[in-house]
């Protein structure tokens, strides 16, 4: 009797190490699929955000952002306008205001909007 428990025990074992091959297979499998659309999801993110840059870089600049400047403008206003921009700094004003501008639009792209 003990013969014949040994004999079945030792034909099912190939049984169980094939099922677990076929299921570490599978797994694997199902695992390369999670990352491939993980990966596509991330692809198509990637090229919609470049499709946007590309279209932003297209974009002409309009014709009185680069007829003027904030410095010819100031210079041309009289010595008065001179020592009011010197005394209240308005060049580091709009470096600041410039960076609060730059900080806003990259935290509603960053966000998607959210905040």
């Amino acid at each position: 009797m003990i013969n014949l428990i040994a004999f079945v025990t030792l034909q099912a074992g190939w049984l169980n190490d094939l099922t677990e091959y076929i299921r570490r297979q599978v797994e694997r499998l199902w695992t390369a699929i999670v990352e491939f659309f993980r990966d596509l999801v991330l692809y198509a993110i990637e090229q919609v955000l470049d499709l946007a840059a590309h279209a932003l870089e297209k974009l002409p600049v309009p014709e009185f952002m680069t007829e003027y400047k904030l410095g010819t403008l100031f210079a041309n206003a009289g010595p008065t306008i001179a020592w009011f921009v010197n005394i209240f700094k308005i060049p580091e004003c709009m470096t600041v205001v410039s960076l609060g501008i730059v900080f806003f639009i990259t935290r509603k792209i960053l966000t998607l909007g959210k905040w």
